[in-house]
């Protein structure tokens, strides 16, 4: 069954004044950057910078090869790298968003939160694996 389509004002939220709290607009056609592909979906609609620049990072997060739960795993086993995923990381690529800061330092955050994302799946399969292997001796 597909998933039903949300508009922007049910993902974006709303100041109280009832402005977008992030862009919305779709970037122009001609826009690019060499050797970097546009974002997917909703991500790639975004008219800001800082909009483009998540939308990667998450298209890239997307593509790395995670086990299903893995946020949940984490929960349970990696407290910090739980909360830097979930609240840290996120919190502070909000706040960077809506105060503008230059592009490095966005792109540092973005990269952070990719990398952060990928060493956690590194870590489950390295766990995982140790598992199987103290499984593997005790069957012996």
């Amino acid at each position: 069954m597909p998933v039903p389509a949300l508009s922007p004002d049910k993902v974006i939220g709303k100041t109280s004044q009832g402005e977008p709290t992030k862009p919305t607009k779709p970037i122009s056609t001609g826009h690019s950057e060499p050797g970097v592909e546009r974002p997917s979906g909703f991500w790639g609609k975004c008219s800001d910078a800082y909009g483009w620049r998540l939308g990667i990072a998450l298209d890239s997060i997307c593509k790395v090869d995670a086990p299903e739960g893995l946020l949940f795993w984490l929960d349970q086993h990696s407290p910090f790298l739980y909360l830097k995923l979930t609240s840290s990381l996120p919190d502070g690529i909000s706040r960077a968003w809506d105060s503008h800061i230059p592009y490095e330092g966005f792109d540092a955050l973005c990269l952070d939160l990719v990398d952060t994302y990928r060493r956690a799946a590194d870590l489950y399969r390295m766990v995982e694996r140790n598992g199987q292997r103290d499984t593997d001796k005790t069957n012996s």
